[in-house]
């Protein structure tokens, strides 16, 4: 090959072709990087929903025995026909605190899944917040009072609106309040304070006298699962709900931190903005809705019997929706086990009030509520949804389905006070 040749060859395979060729490797590796990415997000999404669907069947399946437990203990605990010793009520005691703790576990672990996923949802508005912190206080009181713990709050009248989620500001004081309750020493006190700080910023501190947090563990106050060395004492937790309540904060703009000194006590804080909203109007009838209500307290016309429907195909919590309904002489219970024998005790006879199960067999709770509602003789009578399907998700595509929702396991008041308002 003479010279001239060998150059152009050389030409041919070292610059031309290898341009082209190159250019294609190029090509074909970014298209092989975008296949890869949505491949990976494919799977990313199918691994949430599978997630999702996991933790909806576990709460589901949880809640439904949850509901027998809590649900006879409060029975038990409201017979005023039957009622109970000293001793007894102290066992009922101990069966109703270890069933709230273990549905706090679920609710955490639900929460917790929630944030991770994207998937919670928040309703920011202007809140006053002594009333959120008023009616916190109000809720831990009881815990307070067995732990033999006094509560301050800072008096002032000054009316305070911080910018946030109303049930998400509560969750979060709350969780402050109950730590700085179960992990105080006995006569202890905790102290809820604010203070206006920088930028319009408000800075509200959850102060205890308790055993504090020694230094080599103060990095992992925020880590889920971790309870700091207090996995085997006789304080319940779980270790989540300090996780919880940072990303709630954070998912509200805000900041939240600590100081604490072991055997002194610990100081939480969280920041919030400020709302130049004066007008409270809707604050305050938000934060004033309680739940009150006690089951023995129905109040009906004598001699008038008001007919209940109950849709539910488990027979424990038929048991128990039968026993709680004995306490009310104008109210009176029928059960069908599913929504075709619903459909056809309607057919029947009339009903004032109709409490359904979602999870039916055959046709479910949400089906049935649909059709009764499309026709004119049931769309006036009111369908309160009793259900173990208690994830948010859940309970939002419901909406526009049912005139109240209730989730397993039941509360008692909370179930008398729907009651009393449809009668």
């Amino acid at each position: 090959m003479n010279g001239f040749g060998f150059v152009q060859l050389r030409k041919l395979l070292y610059n031309s072709p290898v341009r082209i060729i190159g250019s294609h490797l190029d090509i074909t590796h970014d298209k092989y990087n975008e296949q890869q990415l949505e491949l990976s997000a494919l799977e990313a999404k199918k691994a949430n929903k599978a997630k999702s669907e996991f933790l909806s069947s576990m709460s589901h399946e949880l809640r439904t025995p949850l509901n027998a437990i809590l649900g006879f203990s409060q029975l038990l605990e409201n017979d005023r026909k039957s009622p109970l010793t000293h001793v007894q009520k102290e066992k009922i005691g101990y069966i109703n605190s270890s069933g709230n703790h273990l549905l706090s576990l679920i609710n955490e672990v639900l929460e917790l899944s929630a944030i991770e996923a994207g998937k919670m949802s928040l309703s920011i508005e202007a809140i006053n917040l002594k009333e959120a912190i008023d009616e916190s206080i109000l809720l831990v009181q009881g815990l307070a009072e067995q732990n033999q713990i006094t509560i301050n709050r800072l008096e002032t009248e000054l009316s305070v609106l911080v910018v946030a989620d109303y049930i998400r500001l509560k969750q979060v004081l709350l969780n402050l309040l109950s730590n700085a309750i179960k992990y105080n020493r006995q006569g202890g006190s905790v102290t809820v304070e604010w203070e206006i700080s920088r930028d319009n910023i408000i800075k509200i501190k959850v102060i205890d006298t308790g055993i504090g947090i020694s230094l080599k563990k103060q990095d992992k106050v925020f880590d889920s699962f971790n309870r700091l060395g207090q996995e085997n004492s006789a304080i319940e937790g779980t270790g989540i709900g300090l996780m919880v309540t940072k990303n709630l904060v954070e998912l509200m703009k805000g900041r939240i931190g600590f100081e604490s000194i072991e055997n002194v006590g610990s100081t939480f804080w969280v920041e919030l903005a400020l709302s130049e909203q004066v007008n409270t109007e809707k604050v305050l009838l938000t934060t004033n809705q309680k739940i009150s209500g006690d089951i023995d307290k129905i109040e009906s016309e004598p001699s008038v019997k008001k007919r209940v429907l109950y849709v539910e195909d488990n027979s424990v919590n038929q048991k128990l929706m039968s026993f709680f309904f004995e306490a009310f002489e104008p109210l009176e219970l029928s059960i069908a086990d599913s929504a075709e024998k619903g459909w056809e005790m309607l057919s029947k006879q009339m009903y004032d009030i109709i409490l359904m199960d979602i999870h039916l067999p055959k046709m479910n709770g949400i089906e049935f509520t649909h059709h009764l509602k499309s026709l004119s003789a049931f769309e006036h009578i009111p369908i309160i949804a009793v259900t173990a399907a208690a994830m948010k998700q859940e309970i939002d595509e419901t909406n526009d389905i049912f005139d109240y929702y209730l989730t397993k396991p039941i509360n008692i008041s909370e179930l008398t006070t729907a009651l009393k308002n449809y009668q």
